[in-house]
């Protein structure tokens, strides 16, 4: 579902793309790239609180600073 999440991201299908992760993290809440994914679709609607708090870091990015970071960790600015 992950990967399908990533499809529906590059397409603008954001609220897809949630689900999506949201499903993979209930079936493997260990999952990181699931929650990076999350983080990505919920950061791309503008909804910057729930893609730290519900996405990134659950994901494994380090937030403690002001800049935000994509999916994979880089700096988005």
């Amino acid at each position: 579902m992950h990967i399908r999440a990533a499809a529906y991201t590059q397409i603008h299908k954001y609220t897809e793309a949630i689900r999506d992760c949201l499903k993979s993290v209930e079936i493997d809440p260990g999952y990181s790239k699931a929650y990076s994914r999350l983080g990505l679709a919920y950061y791309a609607q503008g909804n910057y609180r729930d893609a730290i708090d519900k996405g990134f870091k659950k994901g494994g990015c380090n937030t403690n600073s002001w800049i935000l970071r994509d999916a994979n960790c880089h700096t988005i600015y």
